[in-house]
């Protein structure tokens, strides 16, 4: 694929943009490719999805679409884990001074989600609508990760 000619590239960064404050010099293809990144194999080839917390219907797609979705553009089997009993894990939470709404340090997600972590699992994914942040310096984060 192409840029230009498959897609279009990217348009310069404008205000606001996460790049115009944080510049980045991207990865190629052959950059990705020799950074050997994880791959499934024939011990670790599914996804697991653990949702936490409401999912309203007028403001979030279904989990089970979630998961359609994943087993489609992965070419994985992927399976919801169900919360365990006792409902959500108890994560560092505050109030952000800005929108005044609740958000979940995301930093406590990875520490949590280790002790769910099959044997099977190529990935596993906590899915929340709710807002998280990942320092106090910050307002918000889109997500977190761990390999």
């Amino acid at each position: 694929m192409d840029p230009g000619t498959d897609f279009e590239p990217n348009p310069p960064p404008k205000p606001g943009d996460w790049l115009a404050a944080h510049p980045e010099s991207g990865q190629s293809f052959e950059e990705f490719v020799r950074s050997r990144p994880n791959r499934p194999d024939q011990a670790r080839n599914q996804i697991y999805l653990y949702p936490w917390g409401d999912f309203p219907p007028e403001g979030s797609p279904p989990v089970e679409f979630r998961k359609e979705y994943a087993e489609v553009f992965f070419g994985m089997g992927t399976q919801i884990l169900t919360p365990k009993a006792g409902g959500n894990p108890r994560f560092t939470t505050r109030i952000n001074p800005f929108t005044k709404k609740r958000q979940i340090l995301s930093a406590d997600v990875p520490t949590y989600l280790r002790s769910l972590l099959r044997r099977d699992a190529f990935c596993l994914l906590a899915i929340t609508m709710e807002d998280l942040y990942p320092d106090p310096a910050w307002s918000f984060v889109f997500g977190q990760a761990s390999l």
